[in-house]
């Protein structure tokens, strides 16, 4: 009787055994079943959606490192994902924008795509320079949805879409970029939670406004400060959600006008405002009632 490896219970004959050819290609199965390449993408599964909205119905960022174009967006359901449609009458799209790919120019790669009915389709290309034609290819879902890829190079942006110009709606649950020329996305599973949002929040982040804490005073100003969840691409803008106020001892001070600029890679800047403000220990000052959104997207 053989003997098996502890993994993933590969037949391994024993040196009084022949060599059968049938139990080395079940081996060759299971092993072509679980290898899989590194996803050039960041949140493929669509599982990060720091921006919270249960439906997307403008362009620009939607779920994660997600941009729509002349789409809606909302969950895949019970398959998870996204359900993209049309908003009007013309095509509909989503893009993600990449500055990682310098090393792999002019390698063959794949992108693939899981849909609804857990099929993958995939397309196989050479990595574009900048300034190079745009590779485009199409692929036809399960549900008869034609569907257009394309990824373009410039300034060392590589803006990679997928759309089509047709109001019918379908599922995507995941998607997949990666080096050779065989998509290896049936093999993956949803990423790791934690790991994904780290890898988002280089772009996009939120913060609570009570996390920041005073660090400076003059007399009509003061000035706080928050350190970031992981470094950014590049030093974020900022936008609050919600009317931040400053309080002391739970007591809200009138007047003041709080921004955030000053930004860097690792962290916030808010400076609250009031000509003569006249508060005596400005240490015990804190900002409420808001949240802080910061991006570095591209």
């Amino acid at each position: 009787m053989p003997n098996y490896t502890s993994n993933l219970r590969l037949i391994k004959p024993l040196e009084n055994e022949f060599y059968d050819i049938n139990e080395h290609n079940s081996n060759m199965d299971i092993i072509d079943k679980v290898v899989s390449n590194p996803n050039l993408l960041d949140n493929p599964w669509f599982t990060i959606n720091q921006r919270g909205q249960s439906v997307y119905t403008t362009d620009g960022y939607c779920y994660d490192r997600w941009a729509l174009d002349s789409a809606s967006v909302g969950s895949g359901g019970s398959v998870g994902g996204i359900t993209l449609l049309a908003r009007g009458d013309g095509y509909c799209g989503i893009r993600q924008k990449l500055d990682s790919l310098s090393n792999f120019i002019g390698a063959e790669m794949t992108f693939s795509v899981l849909d609804s009915s857990h099929h993958v389709h995939s397309m196989t290309f050479t990595c574009p320079n900048n300034g190079d034609p745009r590779v485009d290819r199409t692929f036809t879902l399960t549900n008869g949805v034609t569907w257009r890829f394309s990824i373009q190079a410039n300034n060392g942006i590589w803006d990679l879409q997928i759309k089509n110009n047709t109001k019918n709606s379908s599922v995507f649950i995941a998607m997949k970029l990666e080096l050779g020329s065989v998509s290896t996305l049936e093999n993956d599973s949803a990423p790791n939670y934690a790991e994904e949002l780290l890898k988002c929040q280089r772009y996009y982040q939120e913060i609570d406004s009570s996390l920041f804490n005073y660090y400076f005073y003059d007399l009509n100003q003061i000035w706080f400060i928050a350190p970031l969840s992981e470094q950014m691409r590049t030093s974020p803008s900022a936008i609050a959600k919600g009317t931040p106020n400053i309080r002391t001892g739970g007591s809200v001070q009138s007047g003041f006008t709080t921004t955030f600029s000053g930004n860097s890679v690792v962290s916030c800047i808010a400076k609250a405002v009031k000509n003569s403000h006249a508060i005596s220990n400005p240490a015990l000052c804190n900002i409420h009632n808001a949240v802080i959104a910061l991006s570095a997207d591209l």
